[in-house]
């Protein structure tokens, strides 16, 4: 039987909310940011298939380090608040082996500070 495994982590950044929003969700920002983690290979690019701007509905395209190449489903988008995505296509192995599915539920909260 399939194993679901969900993970929550958070983060307290000094900037205004639409700032950080617009950084995190940014295709420019992925490489920059996660370099790989284990066998989680690092993000080489991304981009927004088609072209255009992020929004629900549009189809995110990560490029991987081991040259994988991860489709992502913006399923909700609504600045600054929420992010969230689905992994639709593209893990190879080993990572194949681990993972059938996955995605983020991204949400942004003003901080008193």
């Amino acid at each position: 039987m399939p194993m679901k495994v969900h993970s929550q982590a958070s983060i307290e950044i000094k900037a205004f909310p639409e700032e950080v929003f617009d950084f995190a969700i940014a295709v420019t920002t992925l490489p920059k940011v996660f370099k790989g983690y284990g066998v989680i290979p690092g993000i080489r690019s991304a981009e927004i298939v088609g072209g255009g701007e992020m929004r629900a509905g549009a189809i995110r395209r990560v490029t991987n380090s081991d040259n994988s190449v991860i489709d992502e489903e913006i399923i909700q988008l609504t600045r600054p608040t929420k992010q969230t995505y689905k992994l639709i296509s593209g893990f190879k192995p080993p990572f194949s082996f681990l993972v059938r599915s996955g995605g983020g539920d991204w949400t942004f909260t003003p901080s008193h500070d």
